[in-house]
């Protein structure tokens, strides 16, 4: 592949274009569809696509509305539209087992007996809902029975939903862990250190009350610190430390030997007695202490229990709030009935309080909170500290079987009546497909050449309506009272009123006067005018519809007009139908003949190519894929575990068959497989794609994520290459390459903006052809700009410069934008031809060439027939040659541009040496090329 070299010195320029009247411009020829259009979004032609409402009973045809005389309708354009349609998914009729009354109290509101209409919490909609919920705003239809009347319909809408109420629970009270449990009165005592003698202790208990403190048990060490003297035990000191800290003595005098102590403040009671024995003598003795006296250092530890029974708690009232929380009941004030304990009370959330409230006798019920919650205690008392818990749920909304609706009931149908409720889920705006799906063959309409025939019952699927995530189909409904469900139609029919003759136009203003419809892309034909017209500086643009853009020979009709014209020039075909093009390309050559002397030139739009076929059978429109019925030419495969993979993976891909020739086909990894076809019965398949991760041999590949199950039958297998951006451009580049002419234009990009509206790229050729015709035939177009467009994104944003130049040196006429001011402009104007060749590259040389060839005909065309090959008409036409050179190489010379020829010699005028009626003119004329590059070498 040569190199390309890309156009340089990036300076805009706005070049001298042709004067107002020039002779024998090089016009542009549109020509494609002509279309009448019938659009629903067009305010203006919405209102001629109204068909009426529709009827679910029977099958209804209508003739295409506003149809011109022979139109031909635009199947693949057709659309069905149904403005608020009724999409009924559930119904309860009068008598029908399941009630639904009017509600007492009530003129907007129905209640069913049994069907939840949403899900609330634990109370779930009904199984017959699926998975939606009945949603505000969707469509309900009432049957009502007045008294003394006959039935009536009325309509109305879900305002809102309504639960049934569910009372507030509350949960059986509990004590927290911590609170001690029942126990008996008593006391246990322990020496722990000190000098072991006749001295005991005893303790009485009877009085002891820890309550008020919170401690039914308490731990106390009693420490001497002076010994007494002479057996008199009341001349000790002592010191009392309570396990709590709460009832501390720091310094006391006991009683005497006998006769009972207190020991703190709660009713403890000791008896320090002098209990001789000879045990103990002895041991006072080898200790050398007194035996009957208190000693410095002795130690005791009194465990004393109250007598404790543990209250139970018991909630009662009634709660009165929509939150759920748990109350905490603590016992701040402790003590006997008799004495007055107090709690106070708290919750989890912080929505309630009270206290410190009183109890005053067991079974009393004592506010919790503020909300109605009550509890009483058994037993005799409160222990200060004690925890209880009450745990609460709110009031709340159960089963929502009550639909509020925004209109009122007739106050004449009695409450708790039945009624009959249908309700519809409704689509301000709904298309209806052609096909019926999930009922295939069946359809919903059919059109021909005449008409629009909509089936009855017909079926449609909304995103909300499904089944566990599967799509259901619901029927369609009308109701003409309420201006629901009325029908329309969006079509395009090909007009044939301008596909008999070859048009002309020169100003943008004529437009509507000329060509018929709307200004709008999806009319090609008036479309494709309007660009040209836009860029060809007044000069005249022909144009002719094609009867049917599809049809191959109607583009043969389009053509027969044009034979022995020579007044168009740059052909454009709104169309990427590859035999239309095939056929304008082999006119341009033959009419571009010596003999037939109408040289042309033709515009092509270029296609993106996303992705390409590496093995492949049948062909894909759109992500379908037609079935293929030759399956010795398809690759059937199976999914298998991997075994060297742990767990269980179908990725294991093998054609038994060995036809599929992985490696030889140049599989690689991150190729797609599409496998698992799933028709829809109307002719379309989907497929399931995997991700190549391995190709192992030429029959094996392991793909990146196989089906959830294995195939052990083999199915049909694809496998497709998404393009990188370089790939994709040599696609491009190798689609262009393959015209190989001078002649042809291949334009990229395939779609470019205007103002938001996205339109084919042949459009951009329109733009184009109407812009070469211009500009001065000697007069290049590279880095001129095109008028018309806003954005170009499928170009500087798709593709960087080595894409592009790899693109632009196989013939692709690039259009661009400059990200600094938006202008839309040329990057290199080439044809096809071979790059090498500059005379078959620049797009300028076959124009100005052919534009000199027009003058040289047109100039010498009055002398033929009527002249005679004779002395006297050699010197004439010698001096009409010199004459025409000069014309050439000065009537539209600008300093930029020169003239159209540099200059012409005549090296020979001579009669032909047999055919003896004709002249031999042999001319060395030397033409301009394009400024394309400046080298500049600064020598220093």
């Amino acid at each position: 592949m040569p190199t390309y070299v890309l156009p340089q010195v990036l300076v805009f320029q706005d070049f001298q274009t042709v004067p107002s009247v020039v002779a024998n411009p090089l016009r542009s020829h549109i020509s494609g569809g002509h279309a009448f259009l019938l659009r629903y979004s067009d305010d203006d032609e919405q209102p001629f696509g109204r068909l009426g409402y529709y009827d679910d009973a029977v099958e209804t045809c209508y003739l295409w509305p506003e149809r011109p005389a022979g139109g031909q309708v635009d199947y693949d354009y057709t659309k069905v539209w149904i403005k608020d349609a009724l999409l009924e998914y559930h119904a309860d009729p009068i008598s029908s087992g399941s009630m639904t009354t009017k509600v007492s109290g009530y003129n907007n509101r129905i209640r069913s007996a049994t069907t939840n209409f949403k899900t609330n919490g634990i109370f779930a909609r009904n199984s017959s809902l699926y998975d939606r919920d009945v949603q505000l705003g969707d469509t309900v239809r009432l049957r009502v029975q007045p008294t003394g009347g006959d039935p009536v319909y009325m309509w109305s809408y879900v305002k809102d939903l309504i639960g049934d109420d569910e009372d507030a629970v509350i949960t059986a009270a509990t004590s927290d862990a911590e609170n001690p449990g029942t126990q008996v009165q008593g006391a246990t005592i322990t020496q722990m250190k000190g000098a072991e003698n006749c001295i005991t202790l005893t303790a009485d208990t009877d009085v002891y009350d820890g309550l008020e403190d919170g401690f039914v048990t308490e731990t106390y060490t009693i420490k001497v610190l002076a010994s007494s003297i002479n057996g008199n035990l009341s001349t000790a000191r002592l010191r009392v430390i309570s396990a709590s800290g709460e009832d501390d003595v720091l310094e006391l005098n006991p009683q005497d030997s006998g006769d009972q102590t207190a020991i703190g403040n709660r009713g403890l009671l000791i008896t320090f007695a002098d209990q001789d024995t000879a045990a103990c003598s002895q041991s006072a003795d080898i200790d050398s202490v007194n035996y009957n006296d208190l000693i410095a250092g002795q130690e005791w530890q009194v465990v004393v229990n109250q007598s404790w029974t543990e209250p139970v708690a018991t909630e009662g009232g009634i709660y009165d709030d929509d939150n759920d929380t748990t109350y905490i009941i603590e016992v701040t004030n402790g003590g006997l009935f008799t004495d007055s304990p107090q709690i106070s009370v708290t919750t989890t959330n912080g929505i309630d309080l009270s206290g410190p409230t009183t109890v005053t006798a067991a079974g009393e019920d004592v506010s919790v909170g503020s909300k109605g919650v009550t509890v009483s205690f058994s037993g005799n008392g409160l222990r200060k500290g004690d925890r209880y818990y009450i745990e609460v749920t709110g009031i709340k909304e159960g089963p929502m079987r009550t639909i509020a609706l925004a209109n009122n009931i007739p106050s004449t149908v009695p409450a708790d009546s039945e009624v009959g409720v249908t309700l519809y889920i409704r689509r301000p705006l709904l298309q209806i497909g052609v096909n019926k799906q999930g009922f295939a063959p069946q359809v919903n309409w059919e059109q021909s050449e005449t008409e629009l025939c909509l089936q009855s019952a017909l079926i449609a699927y909304d995103d909300t309506w499904t089944d566990e995530g599967v799509p259901l189909p619901l029927d369609v409904k009308s109701e003409p009272s309420q201006d629901f469900g009325v029908l329309y139609v969006e079509y395009r029919a090909w007009r044939s009123n301008l596909a008999f003759e070859v048009g002309a136009i020169r100003d943008v203003g004529e437009l509507n006067t000329l060509i018929d419809g709307a200004l709008h892309p999806d009319n090609p034909l008036k479309w494709g005018i309007f660009k040209a017209l836009s860029n060809s500086n007044g000069t005249e643009v022909k144009y002719t519809a094609v009867q049917h853009p599809e049809d191959a020979e109607d583009w043969v009709d389009m053509l027969e007009l044009l034979l022995g014209r020579d007044d168009v020039y740059g052909l454009v075909p709104l169309t990427r139908l590859r035999i239309a093009q095939d056929l304008i390309a082999a006119h341009v050559d033959s009419q571009s003949s010596p003999e037939n002397g109408l040289w042309r030139v033709c515009w092509f739009a270029l296609q993106g190519v996303p992705e390409i076929p590496i093995i492949h059978a049948g062909s894909t429109v759109s992500g379908y894929i037609e079935a293929t019925t030759d399956n010795e030419a398809v690759a059937l495969a199976t999914f298998e575990d991997d075994i060297l993979t742990s767990g269980q993976q179908f990725t294991l891909m093998r054609v038994p068959a060995g036809n599929a020739n992985f490696i030889y086909n140049n599989v690689r990894p991150g190729d797609v497989v599409r496998s698992l076809w799933v028709g829809d019965g109307f002719g379309t398949f989907t497929y399931t794609e995997f991700i190549v991760d391995e190709v192992q041999s030429e029959d094996q590949i392991r793909l990146l994520t196989g089906p959830a199950a294995p195939q052990a039958v083999p199915s049909k297998i694809e496998i497709w290459r998404n393009l990188s951006p370089t790939e994709e451009a040599l696609e491009i580049a190798r689609d262009a390459g393959a015209w190989n002419n001078r002649r042809i234009r291949a334009v990229w990009p395939d779609r470019i903006e205007s103002g938001g509206t996205i339109q084919e790229g042949y459009h951009l050729a329109a733009a184009l052809a109407g812009l070469t015709s211009g500009v001065l035939p000697h007069q290049g177009l590279t880095r001129l700009q095109v008028a018309g467009f806003s954005d170009v994104p499928r170009t500087f944003k798709k593709f960087n410069r080595p894409q592009l130049d790899s693109m632009s040196v196989a013939g692709v006429w690039i259009v661009t934008q400059d990200l600094f001011d938006g202008k839309i402009f040329t990057r290199h104007a080439v044809s096809t031809g071979d790059y090498e060749d500059i005379n078959q590259r620049e797009e300028m040389i076959t124009r100005n060439v052919d534009s000199i060839s027009y003058r040289f005909k047109d100039h010498f065309e009055p002398y033929i027939g009527i002249s005679n090959v004779t002395p006297s008409m050699q010197t004439l036409l010698e001096f009409e040659v010199r004459r025409l050179v000069e014309v050439l190489r000065t009537e539209r010379f600008t300093r930029q541009l020169g003239g159209q020829l540099i200059q012409g010699q005549i090296v020979s005028l001579r009669p032909h040496l047999t055919l003896k009626d004709r002249y031999v003119l042999f001319l060395d004329v030397t033409i301009p090329y394009p400024f394309n590059n400046f080298e500049i070498h600064l020598v220093i």
